[in-house]
């Protein structure tokens, strides 16, 4: 079978599923804007995006910014307003020249099925291409924040999703949000937990940890602290930032691993900033590279404690992660957090996103840490293993991809237990 999947390749959810593919001996093609390759997949960049837009918008609204804090109010809602306007035009011509770019593509590919990843970028592009049947996947904040809080946002994502065949949802707080926030109707929804691949993220990788402290400089008995979200102001990276001096009051030999991912160097210029301005920058440790699938479950097994606590989320797939590499997970109270957590059977679940209750919180696991750390160990690697396995999310997957180019036009029609090539 050909699938075509329009998605980021940076991500690791996204290289999961074409490395699964093309585990499978299927023909596995990458629509992006990212240049990431992925083994056996072939990658194509989409085009017709001149720089000229990108480097004129961007000073546009940059300059805009410049000028808000010197001017009145009155002004600086003016230009607090064109600058919102002309961040919209960047994302719409981005959309429609990308959209292009991948019509064409599909277009020489003729695969079997197209699924677009991200309402709000990825998606659009499939959605451009004019071939059924097309897919979209829902990612978070893409519905969650950019289509609640941004017109231009839940534009681009009405655009996707009336013109996919089927929608892809993770979890029943994003379903509801397609439903309610983007009108889709809930029979083209297909609601299905992402699982967690167990044969990597498992309990041990004992090798791994010991050379992991040795390259951080972390003590052999020091509590490891892990923030695994990507640096964004929705993960409230800076709040657990806030909460370390606090800890190291009670616990100063605390070390706090925080992992870039795909955030920005940018973004971990400021968070560098701030550890050196709260005088905590000898207990930080910040991960910068990209690593494996199995270097990361390497990572959560030398973790103690996750701390996942964004203010919007949806899929949590890299909690689950670490909560089946026997981490103690420490969350916000979100739907999908309490619905993973089980209202705090599997994870302790923060009353407030504060500094101050985040490190009330994490002294508290500190405390009694040995203890903790055994109980999450024996009840959460089983929990995720017969709730939250990716064995089961491919399965269900794959019957959707047959059962939806089984329903489409005759010559589209292939069967998924073999290979095209």
């Amino acid at each position: 079978m050909k699938i075509c999947f329009v998605a980021d390749p940076r991500f690791a959810f996204n290289q999961r599923w074409a490395e699964h593919f093309v585990n499978g001996g299927h023909e596995v093609h990458v629509i992006s804007y990212s240049a990431q390759e992925i083994p056996g997949a072939t990658l194509h960049l989409l085009g017709g995006y001149p720089s000229i837009w990108e480097r004129e918008l961007t000073r546009t609204i940059w300059a805009l910014r410049g000028m808000g804090p010197r001017s009145s109010s009155t002004t600086s809602g003016v230009i607090s307003a064109v600058r919102g306007r002309a961040g919209q035009v960047k994302r719409s011509v981005r959309a429609g020249l990308y959209g292009l770019s991948c019509r064409k593509i599909i277009s020489s590919l003729r695969p079997d099925i197209v699924h677009g990843f991200g309402m709000t970028n990825h998606a659009v592009y499939a959605s451009s291409a004019g071939i059924q049947p097309v897919l979209a996947h829902a990612m978070g904040g893409d519905v969650l924040v950019e289509s609640t809080n941004n017109a231009g946002g839940r534009a681009l994502a009405r655009y996707a999703v009336e013109r996919a065949q089927v929608i892809t949802s993770e979890c029943q707080t994003m379903t509801d949000a397609l439903v309610n926030i983007l009108g889709v109707p809930q029979g083209k929804i297909r609601t299905f937990p992402w699982g967690v691949d167990l044969d990597v993220f498992l309990l041990g990788y004992e090798t791994q940890g010991k050379s992991l402290r040795r390259q951080l400089d972390i003590a052999e008995s020091a509590p490891v602290i892990l923030s695994q979200k990507v640096y964004a102001a929705v993960n409230n990276i800076g709040v657990l930032l806030r909460a370390v001096p606090l800890v190291l009051d009670k616990h100063p030999d605390a070390v706090f691993l925080f992992r870039r991912g795909v955030g920005s160097f940018a973004d971990e210029a400021q968070l560098k900033e701030l550890s050196n301005t709260l005088n905590v920058a000898q207990n930080i440790r910040f991960m910068s590279k990209s690593v494996s699938r199995e270097e990361l479950a390497g990572i959560f097994n030398l973790a103690d404690i996750v701390v996942s606590i964004p203010s919007s989320d949806a899929m949590a797939i890299s909690l689950r992660e670490a909560m089946s590499c026997g981490a103690i997970p420490i969350v916000s109270d979100l739907p999908d957090n309490r619905d993973i957590v089980k209202d705090g059977k599997h994870g302790v679940i923060l009353p407030e996103t504060t500094p101050d209750a985040l490190a009330d919180t994490l002294n508290s696991c500190l405390h009694d840490l040995p203890n903790l750390k055994r109980h999450f160990m024996e009840i959460n690697p089983p929990y995720i293993a017969r709730e939250h396995n990716w064995q089961d999310t491919v399965k269900t997957m794959e019957d959707l991809y047959l059962e939806t180019v089984s329903n489409s036009v005759p010559t589209q029609r292939r069967s998924l237990s073999g290979s095209t090539r």
